[in-house]
């Protein structure tokens, strides 16, 4: 009997203690997970995916890329304010010039600017040259110069342009105002006689002219420029002389033997290089029983030879 009853307590003891050991593994099985847990939920939750955005239909696709077009600039940059740009415009507005009349342009006559006796075109513009009778005296003017309380704006072959408090004035060959002469004219060329009668032909280079025929000639120096045209010659960038540029057939000058093409360098062995030169020695040219011209013709020197009586 005291056998049977020390097996069973041996049997009970073996199950108490396989009792006490599942107990003991569950609970260390509990510890180890919640501590697992704890250290693994963060990094769970931050690698846990995140939902999909909702699924956006065609029509409201299309009209946010089309809201996101006309709202900024095609290039993607901000677009200029037209406002500025105005603003600027109007504050640096300058209005251009008025252009100077024409040749043939209605154009205010001009008062008190002497008169126009002759003019002489050159290209460039800026060249050509003018002269005009002022306060009883003759002068040279180019595009520029002042003439009384007004500037020189443009030369035209019968017509120069006055500049005059911002407005324009024309002192035209045809109406310009004449003042009386410094000396009394000379009888008028008879109308049945042509204006080349008082040359004569010597020789190749040599010529007699009447003085009474320079005489009438230089009290219309208007009619006497028409029939010629000059220009400045240049030689290295400086004045050389005057170019001839148009005669008249049937002139005076074509009767006194000058040809387009020809160059004049010296009257009465002094250089012309200037217009002012030029007027200087036509004033003296009046009064003188000679005058002798030294041209260039095709590249050869020439003189002409004039005798006055």
């Amino acid at each position: 009997m005291q056998t049977l009853f020390a097996h069973w307590f041996r049997l009970a003891m073996l199950g108490f203690l396989a009792l006490g050991a599942f107990l003991s593994a569950r609970i260390v099985n509990n510890l180890l997970e919640a501590a697992l847990i704890r250290a693994l939920a963060p990094a769970a939750i931050a690698e846990a995916p995140s939902p999909p955005p909702p699924q956006e239909n065609r029509a409201a696709r299309a009209a946010r890329l089309a809201a996101a077009i006309t709202g900024r600039h095609l290039f993607d940059s901000t677009p200029p304010d037209p406002m500025a740009d105005e603003i600027e415009r109007v504050a640096g507005y300058e209005p251009a010039p008025a252009p100077a009349p024409g040749p043939e342009d209605d154009c205010r006559a001009a008062e008190g600017a002497g008169a126009l006796l002759a003019t002489m075109l050159a290209q460039p513009a800026d060249l050509s040259v003018a002269v005009v009778r002022e306060a009883g005296d003759s002068r040279v003017v180019k595009a520029g110069d002042r003439l009384g309380d007004a500037e020189v704006a443009a030369i035209y072959r019968e017509r120069v342009v006055l500049a005059r408090d911002g407005e324009f004035e024309c002192l035209d060959a045809a109406f310009g105002p004449r003042p009386a002469p410094r000396r009394p004219r000379p009888p008028p060329v008879p109308p049945v006689a042509r204006r080349t009668d008082g040359i004569q032909r010597l020789s190749a280079h040599r010529y007699r002219v009447d003085r009474t025929l320079v005489d009438a000639h230089a009290a219309d120096l208007r009619a006497l420029g028409s029939q010629i045209r000059l220009r400045p010659h240049l030689v290295g960038g400086e004045p050389d002389g005057f170019e001839i540029l148009y005669v008249q057939d049937d002139g005076v000058f074509d009767a006194l033997g000058v040809h387009p093409g020809d160059v004049i360098r010296r009257v009465n062995g002094e250089q012309v290089d200037t217009p002012n030169k030029a007027l200087e020695l036509f004033d003296r040219l009046r009064s003188t029983p000679r005058v002798t011209i030294d041209i260039e013709r095709r590249g050869r020197p020439v003189t002409l030879d004039y005798r006055i009586r």
